[in-house]
């Protein structure tokens, strides 16, 4: 019997990361942080990569949109990238900063992808947004309140059959 539909796990392989990062702003996509990466070895050329990036992120300006794409390392390319969509960006999740700085949201960016290939590779989070900083791990603001908290990022690859 199939677990994902018709289709069967083959492997998984997930790390959690023991960082957490910030960044300023910036106009264009680039790696988030080094920590937020995964090797994954897959066992069968033909089978297909679902990854999800689980973390808690928070901005320190409100309303500034945060946008996130799954990146292969390794071969230089984003995955699952449809092209250019007329004036758009391709994404895999975007997140919003809310009414003021404590608001944080909680993301699972995710993609799926083809290798072709049993050679590891590694896969990092890129990230691009419009004004002040990104946090991914912990808040704004550190203290011991409600509002101030820290996290571990949980990075997961399920490798699948592909029929």
């Amino acid at each position: 019997m199939a677990i994902i539909g018709d289709r069967n796990i083959i492997s998984v392989t997930h790390i959690t990361a023991s960082s957490y990062a910030s960044r300023g702003s910036t106009s264009s996509w680039t790696e988030f942080n080094t920590n937020y990466r995964i090797t994954v070895t897959p066992k069968r050329s033909d089978s297909l990569l679902l990854f999800d990036f689980n973390f808690i992120v928070q901005s320190s300006v409100e309303h500034i949109l945060q946008s996130y794409r799954i990146y292969n390392v390794t071969d230089s390319v984003y995955l699952d990238n449809n092209g250019n969509l007329s004036n758009r960006n391709w994404v895999h999740g975007q997140s919003r900063g809310q009414y003021n700085g404590d608001n944080a949201n909680t993301m699972h960016v995710m993609a799926r992808y083809s290798p072709n290939s049993t050679s590891a590779k590694t896969y990092g989070l890129h990230h691009i947004n419009a004004g002040g900083t990104t946090y991914i791990g912990y808040s704004n603001a550190d203290g011991t309140s409600a509002v101030q908290w820290r996290h571990s990022p949980i990075i997961t690859c399920y490798e699948i059959e592909d029929i």
